[in-house]
């Protein structure tokens, strides 16, 4: 009688190590599982991001920094024409700054 009464004790002992074992690899795996799906999430959302936007706008400016650096200076009319393709340059770079940043991940 002790013999099978200390036979059951082991038999459940072993049994629950093995459950626990199971239900810590089991924890693990669905925190695996969770941390590989927001890498897809955000795999996904990187690929949704296009920044061809951004990156035409920053073209425009770098164009007409160019512009400017090398537009001749004779009068006021051309300082103020200078003037005016350097704001409308710098909303460019702002309009491109503005489209990276609504991207960019909480």
């Amino acid at each position: 009688m002790e013999v099978a009464k200390h036979e059951l004790k082991t038999a459940i002992k072993e049994t629950q190590e093995l459950l626990d074992g199971k239900e810590i690899s089991r924890i693990m795996r669905i925190n695996e599982l969770e941390a590989l799906k927001q890498k897809i999430d955000e795999v996904k959302r990187l690929k949704g991001i296009s920044l061809d936007e951004a990156k035409y706008y920053l073209d425009e400016a770098r164009k007409g920094l160019k512009e400017v650096e090398h537009y001749p200076i004779y009068n006021k009319d051309d300082k103020e024409l200078i003037i005016i393709q350097i704001h409308e340059r710098m909303e460019d770079v702002n309009k491109a700054k503005s489209l990276i940043l609504k991207q960019k991940p909480n």
